[in-house]
């Protein structure tokens, strides 16, 4: 029986949905192919954060495969924290022949949406990529400036839907009858008062919304603390599969989370997503343009759109078995 290893954000207490929404989806597809193959498999767990070394030892000994899932692993500072601490233990993986697979990693976490700007920031540290992605046997990028940077050093990556699409059917979620409307938003360091972003989200519910249901949702109780529990009807949901349950019932979602966005898509909603860092190009991939955020500021019409994920689900997914199989050596 196999027994992979996912390297995840494993918190059950304080965690970040988009991370475990991340390995989910991963897991469904892993879940997929093995089914495929016809194997039963074993799944355990690595905090992305949390680095322990009997933990380590254990899939030393253990695993058949690791599989690093998704993240910002890589910025204008060089390596991000993702790799703290673990680096060696996939060199000694690696010299164990453990297949390690780096799946829907991404490359950059900032705003910056010139393409061309990213690229050139990262210049300098291309032997620190080829030495740190060399070492993967599968690499799959959520976005372009991975696959870019990653054929720069002559690594092979591809690029296909980020995996958080995938997890409302690792859950069992399906679309469910849209009932109200919801605001996603995330502290984003902009100048105003607390008084001043109530004012402000409230003027665009009301915009975009009219007097239909809305709820201003967090997806972590650190976010609803600073920001989102001034407003009326706010809500904080950290919970993953409650996460997907709330989407799965959005009419219009009005998002600051790329990785609320994405989900809510597959769920059926109609999406308007403000596009505040370098995620935003997951979207982009599934056929969803974004708004930046600070052309939002001063222009808030009302811009959602839907789009049918599934064919597109289907043919990434074979693409995905097919990289799959040739690892294997199938």
């Amino acid at each position: 029986m196999l027994k992979y290893y996912f390297v995840t954000d494993t918190s059950l207490s304080l965690p970040n949905p988009g991370d475990i929404l991340i390995c989910k989806g991963i897991e469904y597809l892993i879940d997929q192919y093995e089914y495929r193959r016809g194997n039963d498999f074993i799944r355990g767990y690595i905090s992305l954060f949390n680095k322990q070394a009997q933990v380590f030892e254990r899939a030393l000994d253990d695993a058949d495969c690791i599989v690093m899932c998704g993240a910002p692993q890589f910025n204008k500072y060089g390596p991000s924290k993702v790799f703290d601490n673990v680096f060696e233990f996939y060199i000694e993986a690696k010299s164990r022949n453990i297949k390690l697979v780096n799946l829907y990693c991404g490359f950059e976490n900032s705003f910056h949406p010139d393409l061309e700007d990213r690229y050139k920031r990262y210049s300098d540290k291309l032997d620190t990529i080829k030495d740190i992605y060399s070492v993967f046997d599968l690499i799959i990028c959520r976005d372009p400036t991975g696959v870019a940077m990653l054929n720069k050093v002559d690594i092979e990556s591809t690029m296909l839907l980020g995996s958080s699409i995938y997890s409302p059917l690792y859950y069992g979620i399906y679309s469910s009858p849209k009932i109200y409307n919801a605001i996603s938003i995330v502290p984003t360091g902009w100048d105003l008062s607390i008084e001043e972003q109530k004012e402000f989200w409230m003027d665009v519910a009301g915009e975009h919304f009219g007097n239909e249901p809305v709820y201003y949702l967090s997806h972590t109780t650190q976010d609803y603390t600073r920001t989102v529990g001034m407003l009326p009807s706010a809500i904080a949901i950290n919970d993953p599969r409650s996460l997907l349950e709330f989407y799965s019932r959005a009419k219009k979602v009005l998002s600051l989370r790329t990785h609320g966005s994405a989900p809510a898509l597959a769920l059926g909603a109609r999406v308007m997503n403000l596009a505040i860092d370098g995620r935003h190009d997951i979207l982009k991939y599934a056929g969803i343009d974004s708004v930046y955020f600070p052309q939002f500021l001063k222009d808030t019409t009302p811009m959602y759109r839907s789009v049918n994920l599934v064919k597109k689900r289907q043919v990434d997914q074979l693409v995905l078995f097919n990289l799959l199989d040739q690892m294997w050596g199938n």
